[in-house]
Parts: structure tokens; C-alpha cells; sequence
């Protein structure tokens, strides 16, 4: 039974999201995989918090990275993001 204080406009994201996860359910995986490697590419440069976070861990966990290396582990680590958000809908 659906509670009607869940259809005020402040859950309408949450909505488009839950219905975005349903519909991506019925994508291949292999396109799943593209897409959400896109979606992280895209989010990469809007979250400067988490990217500042994810730079920081990196770079403590392994100082002897250089820069340019710490720097595609965390693009590499915002396209595992994007394609987290299929596998979480799977």
C-alpha cells in the first residue's frame, strides 16, 4: 500500500530514480556497462566533495603513485559508481 505523504514533489528525484533502476533492469549488461561508465564520467567533475575524498584515500593508500596514476584511479573509481547504480537495480 502506497503512504501518501510519498507523493509530495520533495520524493519526485527518488521517484525518476526508482523508475530510471526499473527501466535499466531490462538493458542488457553489457550496455548497462557502457551507460553507467558514461554516468560516472559525467558525475566526475559535479562532486567535488566525494572526488576530493576519493583523491585523498588514493592517494594515502598508495603514496607511491604519482599524481597522474592517483588521478585515473579515481576516474577509474567514479565509472565503478555509474555502473554500481545497474547492479544495484539487478
Amino acid at each position: 500500500m502506497l503512504n501518501i505523504k510519498f507523493i509530495h514533489p520533495k520524493f519526485f528525484p527518488t521517484w525518476i530514480l526508482i523508475l530510471l533502476m526499473r527501466i535499466g533492469v531490462f538493458i542488457p549488461f553489457s550496455a548497462q556497462v557502457i551507460i553507467g561508465k558514461a554516468i560516472g564520467k559525467l558525475i566526475f567533475p559535479f562532486m567535488s566533495k566525494l572526488r576530493s575524498t576519493a583523491y585523498s584515500n588514493i592517494s594515502h593508500c598508495f603514496p607511491e603513485k604519482k599524481h597522474p596514476q592517483v588521478n585515473a584511479m579515481v576516474k577509474h573509481h567514479f565509472e565503478a559508481i555509474g555502473v554500481s547504480l545497474f547492479e544495484t537495480a539487478n
